[in-house]
This record gives structure tokens, C-alpha cells and sequence, in this order.
């Protein structure tokens, strides 16, 4: 499995999954066995049991055309998605090496201005993905590779675009934080994690992560005006994904998203072991 799903992209394997779950659903007994899987998966993870599918197929929609997506024969419909990426890179162990000591050579150099930092927090300037370290060069290029991929989505037609990507490198120790905000004038933004920040891998005892996740808010003007009662959580107004070391993750620059407090018990007393997270944004023309 491990070979398999190193020698396929996150296309053709979201599609092999897919078309599992849809088999798998049609025979009783592997449907049960999916379920129970899962449950064991969620809790080993912390996860509430309730938030799990009813069943395996709805994880896969029969359907996907753009930002949309239709399932059950048609009954169900989600209009306008709003479409997040994520994905390992490729080779980021050594690579993460690297940038840590050359970010960490940084920090010790100064401080920088906070901008949307609250608490124990550093950042570089916002040319960081120009600058001409091998290290450096090389997420440059990797970036680009997964940026082609996402300004495609959707799209009716294959597009050729001018890109050019702005980053900067963002440091949080215990109690750091950002503050909500968006990013004006560009297509996408993005943040690839070089270290999670914590002494577990990112995960305290009992599967329950120790912060520094970063926070996608519901962009729909009028999800959070309405409820139904104290326990309607239909609408949620927000999404959390933590950080992982060689975590890419990319969101259009309109959303409004924020990062939780990094919480104690990490190992912030070196610069190299803070959570380190190298944002940017991605300005696109089609050619």
C-alpha cells in the first residue's frame, strides 16, 4: 500500500478510492467492516463518533463538476464549493532539515514586524521565495508544481497562467497566534508546514492536537445569522487543519482564516523546534 500510494498523484488515488468506497458499499459485510475501521480510526484520533457518515458511499459523490457536487441519485446537491488543497510534498524530510537551520539562522538575526502575530511569534519579510538558497529554490519550484495544479480546478479548459508566487517564512512558540484576516488582491494563498512545533508530533495524550492550526472561517456572508436551536450545528462557521511536517495546504485568498494558540508543552526554547510555516500567495494572469 505504502508503494502504491507513493508511485500515485492525488488525482488518480482520490479516484481509486472513490470507486473502493462505492464497491465497498454494495456488499453488506465490507460496508460494516469500512464503518468499524473508521470508528477505531476516529477514535485513536480523538474524533467524536458522531460525525461519521451514516454510510461508506457518501464519503464519495457520484458526481463532481466544478465547485459542485450531487449525490444519492441527484437528491443531494452542494452549490459553489468552496475548494481547499492539501498534499504532502514530495521529499520534505531533508528538505525541512535545511530550512529549519536557515530560517532558524534568521531569527537569531532580529525580530520582524508582528503584522497579524498575537504573542510568542517571528516572521521574515515577504521576499523570502526570491531569495537564492538552494533550499529555498527548491520549495520554490515545488510550490509552483501543486500551484498549476489548483489554479486549474474547475476550469473548462486547461489554462496557461503567468505565476508568480510571494512567501514568508512565520515562527510561533507557546501562546503564539494569528489573527483573523484575508489576503486582498490575490488568487490564492497558501502555507507549507517545515516543523510542526511540538514534542509529539503535534499530538498530546488522548489524540487532542496542542494548537497552531490554522482556522478557515465559513466565507457565506449569512451562515452564522440563523440557528435552529442550541445543538444545530448544520452550518459550522469554521474548519480547523493542523499542522504536519510537509503539509501543503492551499485555500482562494478570500477566505477568512486565522491560526489557534500554539498551546505549552512545545520545544520553542531553540528557534529550529518552533511550528514553522512558510506562507505566500499566488498571483496568476492566463496567458
Amino acid at each position: 500500500v505504502a508503494l502504491l500510494v507513493r508511485r500515485l498523484g492525488d488525482a488518480a488515488l482520490g479516484g481509486i478510492v472513490s470507486g473502493l468506497l462505492t464497491v465497498c458499499n454494495s456488499r453488506p459485510a465490507c460496508a460494516a467492516a469500512f464503518t468499524h475501521a473508521q470508528t477505531e480510526h476516529r477514535q485513536q484520533l480523538g474524533l467524536p463518533r458522531d460525525d461519521l457518515p451514516a454510510r461508506a458511499s457518501e464519503l464519495a459523490p457520484a458526481t463532481v463538476t466544478g465547485t459542485d457536487a450531487e449525490w444519492d441519485s441527484g437528491r443531494w446537491r452542494l452549490l459553489f464549493g468552496t475548494p481547499v488543497y492539501t498534499a504532502t510534498v514530495d521529499g520534505h524530510e531533508p528538505l525541512n532539515t535545511k530550512l529549519r537551520k536557515l530560517l532558524a539562522a534568521d531569527m537569531h538575526r532580529g525580530d520582524r514586524p508582528a503584522r497579524s502575530l498575537v504573542g510568542n511569534g517571528w516572521r521574515t519579510d515577504d521576499d523570502l521565495l526570491q531569495r537564492k538558497e538552494p533550499a529555498i529554490v527548491r520549495l520554490h519550484k515545488l510550490l509552483l508544481a501543486h500551484v498549476r495544479t489548483v489554479i486549474n480546478y474547475g476550469q473548462t479548459q486547461p489554462l496557461n497562467f503567468r505565476l508568480q508566487l510571494s512567501g514568508w517564512a512565520v515562527a510561533l512558540g507557546a501562546g503564539g497566534s494569528m489573527r483573523e484576516h484575508v489576503h486582498p488582491m490575490v488568487a490564492w494563498s497558501g502555507v507549507y508546514y517545515v516543523n510542526d512545533g511540538a514534542s509529539d508530533n503535534g499530538a498530546a495524550a488522548g489524540g487532542r492536537h496542542r494548537g497552531g492550526c490554522l482556522r478557515l472561517s465559513d466565507p457565506r456572508p449569512g451562515a452564522m445569522m440563523v440557528t435552529m436551536g442550541p445543538n444545530d450545528s448544520q452550518f459550522m462557521e469554521s474548519r480547523t487543519i493542523c499542522p504536519r511536517a510537509g503539509l501543503l495546504v492551499m485555500f482562494p485568498a478570500w477566505i477568512s482564516h486565522s491560526v489557534t494558540p500554539l498551546l505549552a508543552g512545545t520545544l520553542d526554547e531553540r528557534a529550529e523546534d518552533r511550528r514553522l510555516a512558510i506562507a505566500f500567495n499566488v498571483n496568476a494572469a492566463e496567458e
